[in-house]
């Protein structure tokens, strides 16, 4: 579980995704998608898997930690197993 705000930024770009692409995207919460591309959001230090892909050297923080509301995108290759990106 993250903040409230991630959550419901979450729930905005799931709307504009559907607005834009005409597709209907789901929100999943803790649980990994059967999906081979996924978006993850999270914020550091209060997602767990945010947290460990930190950890294992897949995301580079550095420009965002310790600021606020700041936001970083990335491509990760293999976040979680079963997702290719």
């Amino acid at each position: 579980m993250d903040l409230p705000g991630v959550r419901r930024a979450a729930g905005d770009l799931r709307m504009d995704i559907g607005r834009v692409t005409g597709v209907e995207t789901e929100i999943l919460m803790d649980v990994a998608p059967g999906a081979r591309k996924v978006v993850i959001a999270g914020t550091i230090g209060h997602h767990p898997l945010i947290n460990g892909l930190i950890t294992r050297g897949h995301l580079d923080v550095r420009g965002v930690a310790g600021k606020w509301e700041a936001f970083l995108i990335q491509v990760v290759d293999r976040p979680v197993p079963g997702v290719d990106r």
